[in-house]
């Protein structure tokens, strides 16, 4: 192992495969630590430091919280090297053998892979060899796409023959397992290849997941590894859109006041609740949540918490903008439907809102832990679409809001604050009058949840039976899945997958 490369003192040896060795390294310059990337063949103009220069070139294109950034390259005694973001983690595939997940929780990390790859085809750049082990997730869960080594830029229409790093063949680049049909063949490509790719990769994990995936999930991604490219989706953003609202069918995440954002304090910035007495799309309601101004004050308060976060910044205000135009398409589709359907949608629509209003809160506020989260919990904001099914009732205002509070401090990893409201927020829904076991079982959900977070788990799945009873007598099939499935997996981190399998086939 070098002591130095460049500038760079070399600390220890990260990993290695069949192109090259990466090293973890500090710079002097910047007093941060980095990783290093250098070609096994010594030689600049080999084949193999040519390619890395190519990754290099097509990651320094690329602006995203979700692919590994590169900082430089350069060769030193004929040596090429590539600096980049040293994300400590581990690979997606490693998370993913750590231990059997449910099916959601893979389903948002592939997601956030899914926008880094997205974000490398609006750049013009085909990835050209998406699997697991192509992906980074840091300690605080968020994924990055890495080793771009073999991309390319998608206006040219032929593959060259070359041998990929982790590829068995010679002849055509790309990991065989991964790729599709057009690329094997070395016919022209385009990005829908990608969109194989990270199909099958989730395809095969979801085989070994906690829980049978949404009907909705596998039929997406049956469409997206189709092996005529023209059945394929358009692009991988259509995909995506399909995975987020498949997170959302069954979840609902529940809160107290006092958590440390005041709710009336949030009201007063941003605007009242939202009323649903008239029907229309409801802009003038999301506007008092979501306008310019607060995407002005949201981009403030990033920076001023992490230096360099503009990036974030614009890539959570993209997201939550997709978001509104969507809330405001099922807000207008509820007007068309007849009561009680009609309030049963707006109802749930104006907490999908409460829940937007509240993350807003925290990231107009935020410091550098909610910056490092905020595309993440973006991403995990409840999809209006759902709303579209719903025929439970709405939940009391005051719970539905504190319910919203809590939605946001867990997305944005703040458990522990979250943890300080269970006791109040168990008290709040068992205390209601005429009892409410509909209530009352959505606590308990959210209790489990939060206890799962802060490492508790014989806690957490008291919790969540209890709460799998009270959803029963409150005869909702929705909550009583959740609680079955939160349940389960707080059994599989127990370390007793066999029962977890058990309760889900009772």
């Amino acid at each position: 192992m070098p002591a130095t490369i460049a500038h760079f003192t070399i600390l220890r040896e990260l990993g290695r495969g069949g192109m090259g060795i990466v090293y973890e390294a500090h710079d002097p310059n910047l007093d941060r630590n980095v990783a290093i990337k250098i070609v096994r063949d010594r030689r600049a103009g080999s084949a193999a430091g040519i390619r890395l220069i190519a990754e290099a070139k097509a990651m320094a294109r690329l602006a995203h919280p979700n692919v590994v950034g590169v900082y430089e390259v350069g060769t030193i005694d004929n040596q090429v090297y590539v600096v980049m973001e040293l994300v400590p983690g581990d690979t997606l595939a490693s998370w993913l053998r750590r231990r059997v997940r449910p099916w959601r929780e893979i389903v948002a990390m592939f997601v956030q892979a899914g926008e880094g790859l997205l974000a490398a085809h609006r750049a013009g750049l085909i990835h050209r060899d998406f699997k697991p082990s192509n992906v980074l997730v840091d300690h605080g869960g968020r994924a990055r796409v890495s080793d771009f080594g073999l991309a390319r830029c998608e206006d040219r229409s032929t593959v060259k023959p070359t041998l990929a790093v982790g590829s068995e063949t010679s002849g055509i680049a790309g990991t065989p397992a991964y790729m599709a049909p057009e690329q094997h063949s070395g016919a022209p490509i385009d990005a829908r290849v990608d969109q194989f790719a990270f199909a099958v990769s989730l395809d095969w994990t979801l085989e070994h997941s906690a829980g049978k995936p949404s009907r909705r999930v596998r039929a997406a991604l049956s469409r997206a590894r189709s092996l005529d490219r023209e059945e394929r989706f358009a692009d991988l953003n259509e995909l995506l859109v399909e995975l987020r609202a498949s997170l959302t069918s069954h979840r609902r995440l529940f809160a107290i006041a006092g958590l440390g954002i005041a709710l009336a304090g949030t009201a007063t910035v941003f605007g009242t609740n939202p009323a649903s007495g008239s029907c229309d799309d409801g802009t003038h309601l999301v506007d008092q949540v979501w306008n310019p101004y607060v995407r002005v004050t949201q981009l403030a308060g990033f920076l001023r918490s992490r230096p360099g976060a503009s990036i974030a910044s614009s890539s959570t205000a993209n997201i939550v903008d997709d978001w509104v135009d969507r809330w405001k398409l099922g807000r207008k589709a509820a007007c068309t439907v007849d009561n009680p359907q009609r309030e049963s949608r707006i109802g749930c629509l104006d907490g999908h809102l409460q829940e937007l209003r509240a993350q807003v809160a925290l990231w107009t506020d935020a410091d550098a832990s909610i910056v490092d989260h905020a595309v993440r919990a973006a991403t995990m904001l409840p999809q209006p679409q759902t709303c579209a099914g719903t025929s439970a009732g709405p939940l009391e205002p005051a719970l539905r809001d504190n319910i919203a509070t809590l939605d946001a401090l867990l997305r944005s990893g703040r458990a522990r604050q979250a943890h300080d409201g269970v006791a109040g927020m168990l008290a709040l829904a068992a205390g209601a009058q005429p009892p409410n076991p509909r209530a009352l079982a959505t606590a308990l959900i959210t209790a489990g949840r939060v206890e799962r977070e802060m490492g508790n788990l014989e806690t957490a799945r008291g919790y969540l039976s209890r709460a799998a009873q009270e959803a029963g007598r409150a005869t909702d099939d929705s909550l009583l899945l959740d609680a079955l499935l939160d349940q389960a997996s707080v059994i599989v981190d127990l370390g007793r997958p066999r029962d977890a399998l058990g309760l889900l086939d009772a």
